[in-house]
């Protein structure tokens, strides 16, 4: 009796579907790991960024601080609408905005004057220099002198904001608006981030510094 060789198209076929279901797997495994990565990187600078602010409590006194912080709100602020942003080379270069970026008085501007108030505390000098460089970033434009102090980045390159005791309003949440603005636990100030989508409105995927 003649031995048969080689593959069937069968067997051929099934080796092929397995491949396929691996690689989708892999990529599926890939994509969730990549989000993780994005998420644990938001937390770990919001959490820094609060820590910071502790550091100026901690020289002065907290309630100091929270005067210093609402006062430079003449409002509760609606979420900021972002350009759409370009990350290369250390610089956030814009795209599709005509104005320069930010704009005096948005939340993250009021975040940059913030920024120079904490890091007048030295030990916020140093753990400045301890952020990734990805996400402590310069703002420039064409003939444009660099901000200084830089915005910071959430993991999903999107500006991270401060937040004063009144909270956050014109939030959503399951597609429902809130009566009442995202307040912290404490009542004092927080960072935010407007999670994947860049959106603060849509507030189901925000992150904010007082959440664990």
């Amino acid at each position: 009796m003649k031995r048969r060789s080689g593959f069937t198209l069968v067997e051929i076929m099934t080796v092929i579907a397995v491949i396929l279901i691996l690689a989708g797997m892999l990529f599926v495994g890939a994509r969730y790991m990549s989000a993780s990565a994005k998420r644990d990187n938001t937390r770990a600078m919001l959490q820094s960024l609060r820590g910071m602010v502790t550091e100026r409590e901690a020289a002065k006194d907290a309630k100091s601080v929270k005067t210093e912080i609402n006062a430079l709100f003449p409002a509760i602020p609606a979420p900021p609408a972002f350009p759409q942003l370009d990350v290369s080379g250390g610089l956030i270069v814009e795209r599709d905005q005509p104005a320069r970026y930010p704009t005096a008085g948005n939340p993250v501007d009021l975040t940059k004057t913030l920024m120079t108030l904490l890091i007048a505390i030295p030990s916020n000098k140093t753990a400045l220099a301890g952020l990734p460089g990805r996400q402590v970033l310069e703002v420039q434009t064409s003939g444009a002198t660099p901000y200084s102090p830089p915005i910071f980045l959430d993991g999903y390159d999107n500006p991270i904001i401060i937040v004063p005791s009144g909270g956050l309003a014109g939030v959503s949440l399951n597609g429902v608006a809130q009566a009442t603005p995202i307040t912290s636990p404490d009542g004092k100030p927080f960072f935010a981030s407007a999670g994947p989508d860049g959106n603060f409105q849509t507030g189901d995927d925000n992150v904010y510094s007082f959440e664990n």
